[in-house]
C-alpha cells in the first residue's frame, strides 16, 4: 500500500467507529422507549380493601340435611362482584357469583362431623381479595325414631300485608324432638326456626295474594328422623276497600284476678256483613285469633294478671271489606278473693261402751 493511500484508510476507519456508535445509541435509545411504554401499560391498579363474613342457616345439621351458606362481601368502594369459594377445609365445594354484595351455596353432602368452612372472595378489577373467619359448621348422624310434623295457621283466608301465624307442631315417642322446622312457601324458604316444647312459629306479613302451598319441614336430631308436614294451602287475598267500624266490649270491668272476662268485637260495614277474623290484643301481645260470625267475635279469658290492661280488637278485613281496628279498652283487674284453706277435720267422738 502506497504511503499516500494510509491518511484515506484511517479515515475511513473513522467514519465506520462513528457509524457505529450512532447505530448503538439509537437502538439503545428505542429500547429505553418500548420498555418504558411497557411498564406503563401493566402497572396494576389501586385495589379497594374488603372484608367477607360467612354464617350458615343450621349449625349443628344432620346429614343429608340442606344448610345454606351466605357470604357477605364488603367494601368502601360500592358493591363488589366477581366470584366467591366456598372452601370446607382445603377443598373447594363450590364457585359462586357475587350478587349485591352476597354469595350463597346449599349443600348437603357434608359428612358426619365437624367441618372448617371459610368463603374466599377472588376480588375483581377494583375490588381486592379476602377470606372470611372460619365458621365450624358441625354435622351429625340422624335418628332412627319416626317423627311427624303438622301445620297450622292462625288466619285462613287472610289479606295481603296481614300478619299470619304458622305453627309447626312436631311430635315422636318416649320425649319431645329439638332441632329445627324450615317453613316453606312451594320450594321457596321462608324462614328456619329453632324447636321448643316441640313448636316452632313463623309470623308473616309478606304473603302476595293468591294460593300458598305451605309445608313445615322437621330437620331431625340425634335420635328422630326428618319428616315433612302435609301441605297447607294458605290462600290470600288483596283487601277490600268497603271501611268497615270495628268496636271492643268487655264483660267485666273492672274484674278480678282469676275471673273470667268475655270480650266481644263487634265489625260493621255498609252493604252487607263483614266475614274474615279478629285478633284480640293485648297491647302488643296477640291473645287470640277468633272468626266472625255475624258481625261478632268473642274470647273468654281467665288469665289477665293483676293490674292495667289496653285491649284492640283488629279486624283482618276480606275480599270486599277493609280492614280496621278497634279504639283500645282499659281493662282493669284487681287482686282476687284470698284463697280458700281448707277446713280442718272435725274430731268424731268415739262412742263408749256402756
Amino acid at each position: 500500500m502506497s504511503t499516500s493511500s494510509r491518511p484515506e484508510e484511517a479515515r475511513r476507519r473513522t467514519r465506520s467507529r462513528r457509524r457505529h456508535h450512532l447505530t448503538t445509541l439509537a437502538i439503545g435509545v428505542c429500547v429505553a422507549a418500548v420498555s418504558a411504554v411497557w411498564v406503563t401499560a401493566v402497572a396494576a391498579p389501586m385495589l379497594t380493601p374488603t372484608q367477607a363474613s360467612l354464617r350458615s342457616s343450621l349449625n349443628p345439621s344432620v346429614q343429608g340435611q340442606a344448610v345454606n351458606l351466605v357470604a357477605s362481601i364488603s367494601g368502601s368502594g360500592g358493591s363488589p362482584g366477581g366470584t366467591v369459594d366456598f372452601k370446607d377445609g382445603s377443598t373447594v365445594l363450590a364457585t359462586r357469583p357475587v350478587s349485591g354484595g352476597r354469595s350463597s351455596l346449599s349443600t348437603t353432602t357434608l359428612g358426619v362431623g365437624d367441618h372448617p368452612i371459610t368463603a374466599v372472595y377472588i376480588g375483581d378489577s377494583t375490588d381486592a381479595g379476602s377470606s372470611s373467619p372460619v365458621v365450624t359448621q358441625t354435622v351429625t348422624t340422624a335418628g332412627t325414631a319416626a317423627s311427624t310434623t303438622t301445620l297450622s295457621s292462625s288466619i285462613n283466608p287472610s289479606t295481603t300485608g296481614q300478619a299470619v301465624t304458622l305453627v309447626a307442631t312436631v311430635a315422636g315417642t318416649a320425649k319431645a324432638p329439638t332441632g329445627t322446622v324450615s317453613f316453606r312457601d312451594g320450594d321457596a324458604t321462608l324462614s328456619v326456626r329453632p324447636l321448643s316444647g316441640g313448636r316452632a312459629s313463623l309470623v308473616t306479613s309478606s304473603l302476595t295474594a293468591g294460593p300458598h302451598s305451605m309445608t313445615a319441614m322437621y330437620s331431625g336430631d340425634s335420635n328422630f328422623a326428618t319428616s315433612t308436614s302435609a301441605a297447607l294451602t294458605q290462600t290470600v287475598s288483596d283487601p277490600g276497600t268497603t271501611v268497615t267500624k270495628t268496636a271492643v266490649t268487655s264483660s267485666a270491668n273492672p274484674a278480678k284476678g282469676g275471673q273470667a272476662v268475655t270480650f266481644t268485637a263487634t265489625v260493621s260495614g255498609a252493604g252487607g256483613t263483614p266475614t274474615g277474623t279478629v285478633t284480640f290484643k293485648d297491647g302488643a301481645s296477640v291473645l287470640a285469633v277468633r272468626p266472625l260470625a255475624g258481625g261478632r267475635s268473642t274470647l273468654t279469658i281467665r288469665t289477665l294478671s293483676q293490674g292495667a290492661h289496653t285491649i284492640t280488637a283488629v279486624y283482618s278485613g276480606s275480599s270486599s271489606f277493609a280492614a280496621s281496628t278497634s279504639q283500645p279498652l282499659g281493662q282493669s283487674v284487681t287482686a282476687g278473693p284470698p284463697a280458700s284453706s281448707p277446713a280442718s277435720p272435725r274430731a268424731v267422738p268415739q262412742a263408749t261402751r256402756p
